[in-house]
């Protein structure tokens, strides 16, 4: 009786164990597509990777330098003043002309930098240098990008579809994050504040130290302003820690 019912233990370990053996087979067999090895994945795709990540970045930078050159504006901005002299002219962006309020929403700024990202990312951004050594594959109509400017750094989101297949291993990258420090945010904010003070009493804008009162955040802010002559003034904005990288500080003109 012993011996029968051991043989019956064996058996069932045995079955257990082809059972074991034959599962794993079958999952093998459906997720062999999805395999990859961990060399190929932490290694092998990184300059792919590197590659788009720089792409972002190269944008995101470039992008950031020619809204503080425009004052908001990713493009040279439609609303301009001459000041300075006949022999050392300047031109600066408006952001009140005639009492109404020029400046670009914040929200429509950080959809301009996303477009623009994801123009380069599909016009100049060839992945074609690394098909001799992978297989690649792209669909750049689905790029999606997000833009978030804060305070002291702006954020970037790309959701850019890539399967990178070499032999047998395949890695999908889809999500790419990059982010600049730039005080552009903080800079935004007291823009603001300076156009609206300016749409509602209209005599010019002149609370001067007292910036910090409006939000303690602005006691950051370095804030100079000249009276331009034409009704108005061009104002310079920046912050304390721009000033001492020397990082020019977002110039424009109000016209009351």
């Amino acid at each position: 009786m012993m011996l029968d019912r051991r043989r019956g233990q064996v058996t069932a370990f045995i079955i257990i164990g082809i059972l074991i053996v034959v599962i794993a087979g079958v999952v093998l067999f459906i997720n062999r597509d999805k395999v990859s090895t961990t060399g190929f994945r932490g290694v092998q795709a990184d300059p792919v990777k590197d590659f788009i990540q720089e792409c972002i970045e190269d944008s995101l930078v470039n992008d950031m330098k020619n809204i503080r050159d425009n004052a908001g504006y990713i493009n040279p901005s439609p609303f301009i003043v001459s000041i300075g002299t006949p022999t050392n002219p300047k031109d600066l962006p408006a952001l009140m002309v005639g009492g109404v309020n020029k400046a670009p929403l914040l929200g429509n700024i950080e959809d301009n930098i996303a477009t623009r990202i994801k123009n380069e990312l599909v016009n100049n951004c060839d992945l074609s240098v690394f098909r001799t050594t992978y297989d690649i594959k792209e669909n750049k109509d689905d790029i999606r990008v997000f833009v978030s400017i804060q305070d002291h750094e702006v954020f970037t989101s790309v959701n850019y579809p890539v399967l990178v297949v070499k032999g047998e291993d395949r890695l999908v990258m889809d999500n790419f994050f990059v982010s600049v420090f730039d005080d552009f945010g903080l800079i935004y904010d007291v823009v603001r504040l300076i156009v609206y003070e300016n749409r509602v009493s209209g005599d010019g804008f002149e609370i001067g130290d007292d910036l910090d009162v409006f939000d303690t955040r602005f006691s950051e802010i370095v804030l100079d302003y000249d009276e331009s002559g034409l009704g108005g003034y061009v104002a310079y904005v920046g912050t304390q820690r721009e000033a001492d990288e020397g990082i020019r500080r977002v110039e424009f003109a109000i016209e009351t």
